[in-house]
């Protein structure tokens, strides 16, 4: 792990790889809250090295909130696109976005490799796209038989059983619904960055779920 402290010693940062590890694991096992408790363990050991117990059990507490909330909401979030598509085996999920961020094509701690490991568990197969990512991507991922990338956004999309938007990158901010209904087998979308306002999808034939948000059952204009 590494500590970052600026000008206020309560504030703390845990390393990338560390944070990854937690996931990774986590992801494995099917349980996030494994990430909480890995989380809290990898804290508290920052705090005794450098002799913070106090503050270190004030960031606890906070890094423990901000943990649950986080793990909760995302496998929610699974659970969400399994009861949508009736479960995940044999199903195709067209992904978009790779990277950490926006404009870049850092993949460590990219919340993509956590959401590629719990579809492909689930019995998924994906085929992902990102604009910057992709021979970062083939890296970090290697040679897969469940994870397929594409050189084209609408690539992603052909056939597949949904859409899920991962990294908020500009160019998928503006959908051709159009040309989306016709490359989609299910015009299914789950916006894992709440990028689109759902009111958008209410008269252009698709069901939109994003995170922490209302359901859109959007009908044909």
């Amino acid at each position: 792990y590494k500590e970052v402290a600026d000008d206020d010693p309560d504030v703390f940062q845990l390393e990338a790889a560390s944070v990854q590890t937690m996931f990774d694991l986590a992801s494995k096992l099917g349980n996030f809250d494994h990430v909480i408790e890995s989380g809290l363990k990898v804290a508290n050991m920052g705090a005794k090295t450098f002799g913070w117990e106090e503050d270190g059990k004030r960031q606890e507490q906070k890094f423990n909130y901000s943990q649950d909330d986080n793990a909760r909401m995302l496998q929610d979030f699974f659970e969400r696109i399994s009861d949508r598509l009736g479960g995940l085996k044999g199903k195709t999920v067209g992904l978009l976005g790779l990277s950490f961020k926006p404009n870049t094509d850092d993949m460590r701690e990219a919340p993509s490799l956590v959401v590629l490991d719990e579809l492909t568990r689930r019995g998924a197969t994906v085929v992902a796209y990102d604009p910057v990512a992709m021979p970062e991507a083939a890296r970090v991922l290697g040679p897969r038989d469940d994870v397929r990338l594409v050189k084209r956004a609408e690539d992603a999309l052909n056939n597949a059983d949904a859409l899920l938007i991962v990294t908020e990158w500009k160019e998928f901010r503006t959908p051709d619904f159009k040309r989306m209904r016709s490359l989609l087998k299910e015009h299914v979308i789950f916006d894992g960055r709440n990028i689109y306002d759902p009111s958008l999808f209410e008269d252009v034939g698709f069901s939109y779920y994003g995170m922490g948000r209302r359901v859109v059952n959007g009908k044909n204009r």
